[in-house]
């Protein structure tokens, strides 16, 4: 089912569109006899449990490969959890922007 609704997004080319990354890398969290489960992005559950034919869609791919390039950044909580959000310099013409080191390592 899985699967259905990440291929059901169409791109425009080889952008990744707002909505997808949203739909793909928002932590969620669900209510199982009264707690709250640990917050997870659909990203981390399909590596977690192997989960390769929705590894293998195309807009997966294309949601990994904008993180590799640097276009979202990942951001570290104080309990050791992550979020990723969108490079605010990644439209800049001024070359310091892109070469941010906290970009390369996370923050």
């Amino acid at each position: 089912m899985a699967k259905l609704i990440i291929d059901s997004v169409e791109l425009e080319g080889d952008i990744l569109s707002p909505f997808l990354a949203q739909l793909l890398l928002q932590r969620y969290s669900i209510l199982q006899n009264g707690e709250r489960s640990r917050p997870m992005s659909a990203v981390e559950l399909a590596i977690d449990v192997h989960a390769i034919r929705v590894i293998a869609t195309n807009n997966y791919q294309k949601c990994i490969k904008a993180i590799w390039k640097g276009y979202y950044t990942i951001q570290y909580d104080e309990d050791g959890r992550l979020s990723f959000q969108q490079y605010p310099y990644l439209l800049s013409r001024r070359i310091m922007a892109h070469l941010d080191t906290e970009r390369l390592k996370g923050t």
